[in-house]
């Protein structure tokens, strides 16, 4: 299908609400359907290819039934089904490779499914929400404001992602459960203003990339991240977390457990030296610390309970 071949520009042609494409037409390219306010359905199930921009402002587009589809460019189905009063879903068995914006502001997208796609890139789903239920379960990847302000959607499991982009679920302050159990590298910011994630188990964490803004998941009760290596600058600052485990972890940034008021216990067992006399600014009570590895230390949390030797053979000494 040729580029701008069934698009409209505000006169009134190509007023079809449905297009069924003979399964020999398998490449749709850039803007062909594009702001056609009219078309509803589309079948096109020999299409393997979809261009940029190729169905983007179909404000009545819900229906979509294109099965061999495994391309989609940037802007793809972008602001597609706006003007649809209804939730609508999609499913995609053959997609291997969703370019940005694919499908952002599709306002009314209530589920997504793809068995195949292995990345899911840049504001893909941005603003998406309606979306609720998301099928992804071979997705190693989410890039930066994937997800950003899907205000519906309340659970994600990716058994298979490896990475968080910035921003990646940002806003979306109706999730509440997380199923990541294979992500090795998030952003500070991959969970910002989550409002119900009361609780983040990453067990493979890795690496916590410094993003635009520190983390701040504001209701945040419990962290556990057992391979985590280094915690960042300011990263539970002000975050009522009351329990945190980093087994793991051998350097903590300055400010990263500052003015916490809530937090009961703090695993942080192969830490040696606290370097920084701010790490625990405006931070004291807590009712159990692990912190039997460390030696040296230029600040602690003022009463409280702390364990710094599994083996009490010498003391820890306080660099003040």
């Amino acid at each position: 299908v040729r580029q701008y071949a069934f698009s409209n520009d505000g006169e009134t042609k190509n007023v079809f609400t449905y297009i069924k494409l003979p399964d020999t037409v398998t490449y749709i390219e850039n803007h062909a359907f594009y702001n056609n306010k009219y078309l509803e359905e589309i079948v096109a199930n020999g299409v393997e290819f979809v261009g940029a921009y190729a169905f983007s402002k179909c404000s009545a587009l819900y229906k979509i039934s294109l099965n061999s589809l495994e391309i989609a460019e940037k802007y793809a189905f972008n602001s597609s089904g706006t003007s649809y009063s209804e939730e609508y879903s999609i499913e995609l068995p053959s997609l291997r490779s969703l370019g940005e914006r694919a499908f952002s502001d599709c306002s009314s997208l209530s589920s997504f499914s793809s068995s195949l796609l292995e990345e899911i890139s840049e504001k893909a789903f941005y603003r998406c929400k309606g979306l609720k239920n998301l099928d992804v379960s071979n997705v190693k990847g989410i890039g930066a404001d994937a997800f950003m302000e899907c205000t519906a959607l309340e659970t994600i499991e990716l058994p298979e992602c490896l990475f968080l982009g910035e921003s990646a679920f940002e806003l979306c302050q109706k999730l509440t459960y997380t199923y990541l159990p294979k992500v090795s590298t998030m952003y500070t910011n991959s969970f910002n203003l989550c409002d119900n994630i009361l609780e983040l188990k990453l067990p493979m964490l890795t690496e916590i990339i410094i993003g635009k803004e520190n983390f701040d998941v504001p209701n945040l009760k419990k962290f556990y991240a057992a391979s985590l290596l280094c915690l960042p600058d300011y990263f539970f600052a002000n975050v009522p977390a009351e329990i945190v485990s980093v087994p793991a972890c051998e350097s903590v940034g300055k400010f990263a457990f500052s003015n916490i008021d809530t937090l009961e216990f703090l695993e942080i067992s192969s830490l040696e030296s606290i370097d920084t006399n701010d790490v625990f600014y405006g931070t004291e009570g807590i009712e159990f610390i692990d912190a039997h590895n460390l030696k040296t230390a230029k600040s602690l949390p003022a009463n409280s309970s702390i364990l710094v030797s599994s083996i009490p053979i010498e003391p820890i000494t306080l660099l003040f």
